[in-house]
């Protein structure tokens, strides 16, 4: 879905009908001839906030970090350490984003210098 205001041209309607998306007319704000904002949230289509949703559970997107609890982490880890899985993997294999598991990743390094000291 593509949003775009009732002044556009022509060409940008049949570009994104092109390349597969729907355009959703919008009205314009008279002063700034800008995308009036107010009913933005009822634009969003069911299928694009069903794919967010998807997108977050995932961990992936923004939204809260996905927390794992102690015997994620430990297989995480343990994954990472014993060096036969790429970080792609690791990330399927519990079901977390790249960034999720840098950062427990970096949590579980930090843990370990301060145990060695």
């Amino acid at each position: 879905m593509g949003c775009t205001p009732m002044s556009e041209k022509k060409a940008t309607v049949d570009m994104m009908m092109h390349c597969g998306a729907t355009p959703v007319f919008v009205d314009i704000d008279p002063e700034s001839y800008l995308m009036d904002t107010t009913h933005l949230e009822s634009l969003i289509s069911e299928r694009t906030k069903a794919g967010l949703a998807a997108a977050k559970a995932r961990g992936r997107l923004g939204g809260r970090p996905q927390v794992l609890n102690d015997k994620q982490q430990e297989v995480a880890v343990k994954l990472y350490q014993e060096g036969e899985h790429t970080i792609r993997e690791i990330c399927q294999i519990i079901g977390i984003s790249k960034t999720t598991l840098y950062n427990y990743l970096k949590k579980a390094n930090q843990s370990l210098k301060t145990l060695s000291v």
